[in-house]
């Protein structure tokens, strides 16, 4: 049987959020709800949202805080 070859899958650029929520933690999530992660610090945030962009910082944007209630 002949093998029938397909094109390759056309590559898909996913834009990410970096924010902080009303807890304190640290949200990234993707513009098409197709990745997201809570974490506690920005850098560890910022750290996945960077690796899932394949290191594309343009793809990558840091919103303002929400304001943190105080304890």
């Amino acid at each position: 049987m002949p093998q029938i070859e397909l094109p390759p899958a056309p590559r898909v650029l996913h834009e990410y959020t970096v924010r902080r929520d009303r807890l304190g933690r640290w949200v990234v999530s993707e513009a098409h709800g197709l990745g997201a992660g809570v974490f506690f610090t920005c850098k560890a945030a910022c750290r996945f949202a960077l690796r899932e962009a394949d290191n594309d910082a343009s793809r990558v944007h840091l919103e303002e805080a929400e304001q943190v209630p105080s304890a």
